[in-house]
């Protein structure tokens, strides 16, 4: 009898439905990110960041790119760098940097890059005055510039 009854549970289980998934965190919009590296940069005494498209678009496609391989790499498969994504979007940089992150959800990002010497030289650095920012998954990419 007690195959019989655990193969029944069995089958039974099959048509149960599955518990929900955990709500995920809603991804960060651009303007959450500017806010917060800008409430760091005030602290700091630089000036405000500004939210610039084709940063973003630079941004993004490297957030995804980091998502579908896979790879935290400032460098692509192809050779290409930040300052090269962000040429390629049009921006014509006198300065460019960038910061990616593997991380859940903005405050975790937001306390590594700030206790990061390189991560929080790039946010506070009076060098940029743009930035992109994106998310794609649990991968982050900031690309700070300042045009020519």
């Amino acid at each position: 009898m007690g195959f019989f009854r655990d193969l029944i549970d069995t089958i039974l289980d099959w048509f149960r439905p599955s518990p929900p998934s955990p709500p995920v965190p809603p991804l960060p919009a651009p303007a959450d990110l500017l806010e917060a590296h800008n409430r760091e940069r005030e602290r700091a005494g630089s000036p405000p960041l500004r939210l610039d498209s084709r940063l973003e678009t630079a941004a993004g496609k490297h957030a995804t790119w980091m998502a579908r391989t896979d790879r935290l790499s400032h460098t692509e498969t192809d050779g290409s760098e930040a300052w090269d994504r962000a040429l390629a979007e049009g921006y014509k940089w006198k300065n460019v940097g960038e910061n990616i992150a593997d991380a859940p959800d903005l405050k975790t990002v937001m306390d590594m890059w700030m206790n990061s010497r390189g991560h929080r030289a790039n946010i506070l650095s009076k060098d940029y005055r743009d930035a992109g920012f994106a998310r794609n998954g649990r991968y982050w990419c900031v690309v700070f510039g300042a045009e020519k």
